[in-house]
């Protein structure tokens, strides 16, 4: 799945919502979802994007686990979360 938002303060803020629904539908717990939205949220502010500039999220679960890649500019930051294993 991709994600394209201006980074701009207003829509930046989407994106660790959106990261914590994405590993809510893969499957992962509400712990899982929250740390994910934690990462991603820390990923963005690392970047240090102009306001002007476009975000890009990448998401992709898959063996028990959800990345995100965090593009804006020319970095980038990939964020990996595991989800918790199903109760059986």
């Amino acid at each position: 799945m991709q994600f394209h938002v201006p980074a701009d303060a207003r829509f930046v803020a989407l994106a660790p919502d959106v990261a914590a629904k994405y590993a809510e539908l893969a499957g992962g717990t509400a712990d899982d979802a929250a740390a994910l939205a934690a990462s991603v949220s820390n990923a963005i502010h690392s970047l240090g994007v102009s306001a002007d500039a476009d975000l890009h999220l990448s998401f992709n679960a898959d063996h028990g686990h959800v990345e995100v890649i965090v593009r804006g500019g020319s970095r980038s930051a990939t964020v990996r979360q595991p989800l918790a294993a199903p109760k059986s």
